[in-house]
């Protein structure tokens, strides 16, 4: 790589997610900021109808209020049986994982085809956007396993490890991760020349 990013802003309030990110990016990054750290209270409305929608909402937000090279985020899962349902909208559902575990698991609980697939879509935003995406599919667990991670990581199976992302260490998740997928697209930009590609 030739050039480290000095600062980068992600725009999530999840901490969770924040803290996926950040390790992921910490090799590449020389400081990466929180809203938090910059005491931001701005309510985003993830109004768009597309994850990439959503992600460069918030990028271009961020970016445009602190001028510093901003990381938006939107993520979701699709489930086939229940039409990609809830898609979009998998953080507004209910208002807990656990809620939210609990009634994809009640609408899922006759139905035989448990097969789904998580997204990430990442908008990196300096001066105009760039995107990344990631995609893993697995199957929906019928009961909640495993506390590790977030969102709907205790129900979102990986069958060729027989284990949630709940169940699942740091590593062991990394290494299927849908967000991995999508930022290691986002470095292997960074390990060419950064001022050309993202200025």
């Amino acid at each position: 790589m030739k050039k480290k990013i000095e600062d980068l802003l992600i725009a999530t309030r999840n901490q969770g997610k924040f803290n996926e990110l950040k390790k992921l990016l910490d090799p590449y990054v020389k400081n990466i900021i929180s809203l938090e750290s910059l005491n931001d209270f701005d309510e985003i409305e993830e109004d768009q109808k597309t994850y990439y929608g959503n992600s460069l909402k918030k990028a271009k937000h961020y970016y445009e209020k602190y001028l510093i090279p901003t990381l938006g985020d939107d993520s979701g899962i699709e489930i086939d049986a229940l039409n990609g349902y809830p898609g979009i909208n998998s953080a507004r559902i209910e208002s807990s994982d656990l809620k939210r575990n609990q009634l994809i698991i009640k609408k899922m609980s006759t139905i035989k085809n448990r097969s789904a697939c998580m997204y990430t879509f990442l908008v990196f935003y300096n001066k105009k956007p760039f995107s990344f995406t990631g995609k893993v599919c697995g199957e929906i667990t019928n009961k909640i396993r495993g506390y590790n991670g977030f969102g709907y990581d205790s129900i979102f199976l990986i069958k060729k490890l027989n284990k949630t992302y709940g169940e699942m260490s740091y590593e062991e998740k990394t290494i299927t991760s849908h967000r991995k997928i999508a930022i290691e697209k986002f470095i292997d930009k960074l390990r060419g020349n950064y001022d050309e590609k993202f200025n």
